[in-house]
């Protein structure tokens, strides 16, 4: 499978979405640990990174 990169404020979205989907306000204090977690797992997992992290 081949790595996918999607600009970096289209991939916040995604990542907001996702949380505000699964988690509401009850774990918000988490968010930035959680967001770091599920770039890795969406990176390592599905191929899609934040364009920010491309290696050239």
């Amino acid at each position: 499978m081949d790595d996918v990169y999607v600009a970096d404020e289209d991939y916040a979205r995604l990542l907001d979405h996702l949380l505000d989907c699964r988690l509401g306000e009850m774990l918000a204090a988490y968010r930035d640990e959680l967001r770091s977690m599920l770039t890795m797992a969406l990176g390592l997992q599905a191929g899609v990174w934040p364009e920010s992290s491309k290696v050239d």
